[in-house]
């Protein structure tokens, strides 16, 4: 690959205001535009002295995505004879000048006809997302094509895709039996979840087994969807944890097992999360779509009268509203094994369970026990009754306790806070007390008091009360 003289551009790629849908545009009036081009760049490296770095750095940020917002961003072209046939570029290498630009330009010009795929060498691939379904992009003629091409068109990068990533890998692994990786990685939106699944499909299509292995290996990401990801404001199945995703293959090459390992879950989505993004999956899809008999058994609370799900509207921030049309959540379809080949029958599609069914199902493929899916929906029922309980300064702080709140429990004496009676907490605290099997009390008195053993001569118990936050 040659460069040319980096100081004379021959034409710049206009990128528009991030706030517009307009396409990347070519400019060859370098007299015009190099101008333009020199301001932005004074604009967009920040001068400041070591002690005022740091404000300064968060001042020049704002100011910078304030412009970008506003106006055009010009990159300079020192090779513009990739426009002569931009469609026959579908490796990034193979461009005469490694321009930032060019490259943004032909992941542009290949984004709008729906060629989401770029590959850049061998194993490399770059993938934007649609954030649309595309016809024929997962089609099983094309999975046949790049298959068959196993010895020539992925060594040559000509099928950019992600079957081809699985099938260098798979293809590796066969011929020189070494353990093989393929790392996905991106910010949140840009598809990284989807890709995992089709690099699975395309190793179960490929390899199978012996025994239901690839059929539970896929029944799996309902599973880890479900519990591991949430609605965020720029992906409305965002995962919200990274993971390792293991197979493993036994001598005769078939898939002998899988294991999935976790990391860096974020545990503090289920107390509380943005404004317009949602708690995990499985805590809206059990409180508003469970079955009748579960939500009876296990005492589910609606999906209104949650607090830890609407932890980001304005309305509910006191205490629960009766409106149904307050629940404007609404879940990705998690399809289990038995969908995966095919479309969601119409019927299920208008059966407001089947989002809690392909849940269940998924996990009966994966072998939980009855016993084990039952205790599951208990425990969640407890953290969603558990999410209704706000603490709140205890009257007994301010001498305003009356003799028949400490007879019912509601005031503890020595406490410095009490449940409040917004979200119903006194009454979600005595569901989740006898979904756990103890004593309203038990519960109330560990909810506010902190205990410890002191081990001195003999072991002794001691309390002592928590204060609220700030206080």
């Amino acid at each position: 690959m040659q460069v040319t003289t980096l100081s004379n551009p021959v034409g710049f790629v206009e990128i528009p205001p991030s706030n517009t849908q307009c396409p990347l545009t070519i400019r060859t009036d370098v007299a015009v535009v190099q101008p333009r081009y020199r301001a932005w760049q004074k604009t967009s490296t920040p001068k400041a002295s070591p002690s005022s770095a740091r404000s300064t750095s968060s001042r020049h940020k704002k100011k910078l995505q304030e412009q970008q917002a506003q106006e055009p961003i010009y990159l300079p072209l020192y090779d513009i004879s990739f426009l002569q046939q931009p469609n026959v570029y579908h490796d990034l290498s193979q461009l005469p000048s490694p321009d930032i630009g060019a490259l943004l330009y032909i992941l542009s010009y290949r984004y709008g006809n729906d060629q989401i795929y770029t590959a850049l060498g061998n194993s490399v691939l770059v993938s934007v997302n649609p954030y649309k379904q595309i016809e024929a992009l997962y089609s099983e003629e094309l999975h046949q094509k790049i298959r068959s091409g196993r010895s020539e068109m992925v060594s040559n990068g000509a099928i950019p895709h992600i079957f081809s990533i699985a099938e260098l890998a798979y293809s590796n692994l066969l011929s020189t039996k070494r353990n093989q990786a393929i790392l996905i990685s991106g910010e949140s939106g840009s598809g990284k979840t989807e890709a995992t699944k089709r690099c699975l499909r395309y190793l179960v299509a490929e390899s199978g087994s012996n025994s239901n292995i690839e059929r539970r290996l896929l029944s799996a990401n309902p599973v880890l969807e479900s519990f591991g990801n949430a609605r965020t404001s720029r992906n409305h199945n965002s995962s919200r944890f990274g993971k390792w995703v293991e197979i493993r293959f036994g001598s005769n090459n078939l898939i002998s097992g899988c294991v999935t390992t976790s990391y860096l879950l974020e545990k503090s989505r289920v107390v509380a999360f943005d404004q317009g993004e949602s708690n995990y999956h499985v805590l809206h899809v059990l409180a508003k779509y469970c079955y009748p008999d579960v939500r009876q058994r296990h005492q589910v609370a609606l999906h209104h009268r949650c607090r830890i799900l609407h932890a980001n509207h304005m309305k509910h921030t006191h205490g629960y509203n009766e409106d149904p049309s307050l629940d404007t959540y609404r879940p990705p379809v998690l399809r289990t094994g038995r969908q995966i080949e095919g479309q969601v029958p119409a019927e299920e599609e208008e059966d407001e369970c089947v989002h809690f069914r392909n849940i269940c199902q998924a996990m009966d493929m994966l072998d939980f026990s009855d016993r084990e899916i039952d205790m599951l929906w208990r425990v969640l029922s407890i953290v969603l009754h558990l999410g209704n309980l706000v603490c709140v300064e205890s009257t007994e702080e301010n001498n305003t306790t009356t003799i028949e709140e400490y007879q019912q429990g509601r005031v503890l004496r020595g406490a410095r806070a009490m449940v409040s009676n917004q979200w119903s907490g006194p009454s979600s605290m005595q569901v989740a007390a006898s979904l756990m099997g103890i004593s309203s009390m038990d519960l109330h008195r560990t909810l506010l008091f902190k205990s410890f053993t002191a081990a001195r001569g003999r072991a002794s118990i001691t309390s002592i009360p928590l204060s609220l936050i700030g206080k």
